[in-house]
């Protein structure tokens, strides 16, 4: 992670552009990844144990000992890292032209998602009558259905709903991103890197909507196959999936935040006053939390990791969040129904 982020970014503090290559600013990133690869180790243990041992909860606790392990060690690494802050540059860029995608942001591209998932359903209602009355809905480690749902509408369409519904927040997530963000540079070689950086953001997160709309329309007609076909299936899904996440964290590593590592060396040569993401280092709460209520961007770049983050003194964020609580509670009844 501190390799991803722009090069006047270290550990979510603005220093000088030559700070993380220098001496301490290695000090700084050795120790944090000799920390964070010994919890990582620990974190593979307790998942290979957990199987072996047919224990779940094991393997379960593996993400949140690693996050609990993680997050002292970022902050004291930005602890040493503000010692060395500096000030970003106060001269500001504006760009008159329109933000445009390409084929990306066509609309026969951006509906196909929620076509699959019709398609799906459509296929289900003709054939409603091979369904059993009652069909797996949930397997354990060794692959032994533990969770039952019945033949009624929330039983077979809950999980293509559900699956809009994501896909739904994912396109608006995409909305976002095109016109709910910050222009940092308006021209140049920067300007180019930010606009292939946005790009790769759009396709991730629409690759995502595909995706997630394939496994949910396969989960949707596993009732009509018999035990040993989705025992098969569910193998072949597992897979992809451990695909598709490999793929996805390969791409947006090589492009790394605001486009930095599509061309490091042409970076390294551009003007050494530090520009950073045009944020204040005060406005990051714990270096992670973006709260500025003068911005009226509702999506930051992260300051440490992938992607982008709510900007938490907009209101319109605040909004969004409860949309997403509200409908993560509708399908959790939903689901609840089905059964």
């Amino acid at each position: 992670m501190p390799s991803l982020t722009r090069r006047d970014i270290f550990f979510a503090v603005t220093v000088s552009p030559d700070f993380p290559r220098s001496a301490e600013g290695a000090r700084i990133r050795r120790s944090y990844q000799l920390w964070t690869g010994t919890q990582t180790a620990v974190a593979m243990i307790l998942v290979f144990a957990g199987w072996k041992l047919g224990r779940p909860w094991l393997a379960l606790t593996a993400p949140y000992w690693l996050l609990a392990a993680a997050l002292p060690a970022f902050l004291w690494a930005r602890r040493r890292a503000q010692a060395h802050a500096t000030a970003p540059s106060t001269v500001r860029e504006a760009g008159l032209q329109t933000r445009t995608l390409g084929a990306l942001q066509h609309p026969i591209l951006q509906t196909g998602p929620f076509a699959i998932l019709l398609a799906a359903a459509i296929y289900l209602w003709k054939r409603w009558d091979d369904i059993p009355a009652r069909f797996p809905i949930h397997w354990d480690f060794n692959g032994v259905a533990n969770g039952w749902a019945h033949k009624n509408f929330a039983g077979v369409f809950g999980i293509l709903l559900g699956g809009a519904v994501l896909c739904a927040m994912l396109l608006m997530m995409n909305v976002l991103i095109l016109h709910a963000t910050r222009q940092i540079s308006a021209r140049g070689a920067a300007a180019e890197r930010e606009s292939r950086f946005r790009r790769t953001q759009v396709g991730v997160v629409l690759g995502s909507e595909y995706f997630l709309a394939l496994l949910m329309a396969g989960c949707a007609l596993l009732p009509l196959l018999n035990a040993e076909s989705i025992n098969g299936m569910m193998g072949g899904i597992l897979a992809l999936s451990l695909a598709f996440v490999t793929i996805v964290i390969v791409v947006l590593a090589h492009t790394g935040q605001g486009g930095e590592r599509l061309a490091p060396e042409a970076a390294a040569t551009e003007a050494a006053a530090p520009v950073g993401d045009r944020t204040s280092d005060a406005c990051w709460k714990a270096g992670i939390f973006y709260v500025n209520r003068d911005d009226p961007a509702v999506l930051v770049e992260k300051r440490f990791g992938l992607g982008y983050t709510l900007n938490f003194g907009n209101p319109r964020s605040w909004l969004l969040l409860a949309a997403v609580v509200v409908v993560s509670a509708a399908l959790i009844l939903g689901l609840r129904l089905a059964k």
